[in-house]
């Protein structure tokens, strides 16, 4: 089933990019050259990103499927094991975590207080 998703994911993004070329193939009107060049230059970056997105995120989720099948592998000992390491480490990471956020919120008050100043 969640094959089948990234399959259909796949072949509707390959349609847009078909649909794009073909539509652009038949405007051969006379008419501002650049003003196209630009919008297919512009619409073929977003095609690209929307490419690479897609397959950014049929990797993880290939992943993902993958460590799912593992896991349920497993017996039930080893199950609890690798939950509780997992949890292990997401304790000792967690204070790292916060601290980085309060970081951040700091950087974007010293933003919001820059811009304030300079309006």
């Amino acid at each position: 089933m969640s094959s089948k998703i990234v399959i259909d994911a796949r072949t509707a993004i390959e349609q847009v990019i078909t649909a794009s070329n073909s539509m652009e193939k038949q405007k051969k009107h006379k008419g501002d050259v650049l003003g196209r060049t630009i919008r297919n230059a512009l619409h073929m970056k977003e095609l690209v990103k929307l490419r690479k997105f897609h397959e950014r995120t049929t990797t993880e989720f290939m992943i993902l499927l993958h460590k799912r099948e593992n896991f349920g592998l497993l017996t039930q000992n080893e199950k609890v094991i690798s939950v509780v390491r997992n949890m292990e480490q997401i304790m000792e990471e967690f204070p790292q975590y916060l601290q980085r956020i309060d970081q951040l919120g700091s950087q974007l008050d010293e933003k919001l207080t820059d811009r304030k100043s300079v309006v």
